[in-house]
Formats: C-alpha cells, sequence, structure tokens
C-alpha cells in the first residue's frame, strides 16, 4: 500500500529530527502512522540510540525491541525494571 502524503510527512519529520542525534527522544506512540519499513528503521535507530528515551507505546513487539530499561510510573511511584 502506498504511503499518503501525511505519512511521507510525518516519516521525513521523524528522520530529521533523529539524524539530528538529540539528547534525549520523547516518542508517543511512534509506530502508529509507519508502514513495516519505517517501523523496522526506527527500531534500528532506537537500539544504537545512546541518549535517553521516553516512550509511549502499546506495541509490545516494538518497545521489546528498543528497551532496555523500564521505568513504571504509577501513583507518584517509580519501579524499575532492567531489560525489556
Amino acid at each position: 500500500m502506498p504511503l499518503s502524503n501525511e505519512r511521507w510527512r510525518n516519516r521525513a519529520a521523524l528522520a530529521k529530527m533523529l539524524i539530528e542525534l538529540p539528547d534525549v527522544v520523547l516518542l508517543d506512540e511512534p509506530t502508529n502512522y509507519l508502514d513495516m519499513e519505517g517501523i523496522a528503521w526506527l527500531e534500528q535507530w532506537l537500539y544504537r540510540f545512546k541518549g535517553a528515551m521516553i516512550l509511549v507505546s502499546h506495541d509490545r513487539q516494538f518497545i521489546d525491541k528498543v528497551v532496555t530499561r523500564t521505568i513504571e510510573i504509577e501513583n507518584y511511584h517509580f519501579q524499575e525494571y532492567e531489560g525489556n
């Protein structure tokens, strides 16, 4: 299925931000508007990313591929988990 103009714009904006090598990235459901190729590229980029990342996602496969440490925040309490 071809990407719509909006999807190309979203993909280009995400790529532009990431190639600027930020220290911190904040991603809210980043896989929602990406095709499989875009998701694979983002997974690889984030896996190699050395900065801090705040990620909100319901895509467990994506999370498992890019996260090395998880901090759960609930009722003003933090619980840290190693691994994905």
